[in-house]
């Protein structure tokens, strides 16, 4: 009787463990095949994202403010002193096109810091200013063609 009750136990510990190693090998695959479902997924939105992005590149840059706008700013007086570092001076930069686009608009205080310190008045970028004066007006393309006149 000992050596049945030792079989029947050896034979249920050997169906649990067929049974156990069925039941995760069938789970790493349902686990593998939710995550490949997932990475599709993602991957669909990532392309709606660069496609969405792509569509806004090109208005953005349909909208960019011409050169002649950009030089009538600076004839006109205006100056914007800004840093680098300062991520609302970059996005203002980028509205106009990039730092490349406003080199003689903007000055950049890592770059002059002795004009800035001398000429700023609030030591707070980006700070403009039209013909001496801080501007508190909106920092729009429509705000500084308004003050300067300058055509849009």
């Amino acid at each position: 009787m000992n050596k049945t009750i030792t079989t029947f136990l050896a034979t249920a510990v050997v169906f649990l463990v067929i049974l156990a190693i069925f039941f995760f090998i069938d789970r790493e695959e349902t686990e593998v095949e939710e995550i490949s479902d997932e990475v599709a997924q993602q991957e669909v939105v990532l392309d709606d994202m660069d496609e969405v992005l792509g569509e806004q590149e090109d208005q953005e840059s349909f909208n960019l403010p011409s050169e002649e706008f950009i030089q009538c700013l600076a004839d006109s007086g205006m100056v914007v002193y800004a840093s680098k570092t300062c991520p609302a001076c970059t996005f203002l930069a980028d509205e106009f096109g990039g730092y490349e686009a406003v080199e003689n608009l903007f000055v950049l205080c890592g770059d002059d810091w002795g004009k800035c310190e001398a000429e700023m008045q609030t030591n707070y970028v980006p700070e403009v200013q039209y013909n001496g004066e801080v501007f508190e007006g909106g920092r729009s393309m429509e705000a500084f063609a308004d003050l300067t006149g300058c055509e849009l």
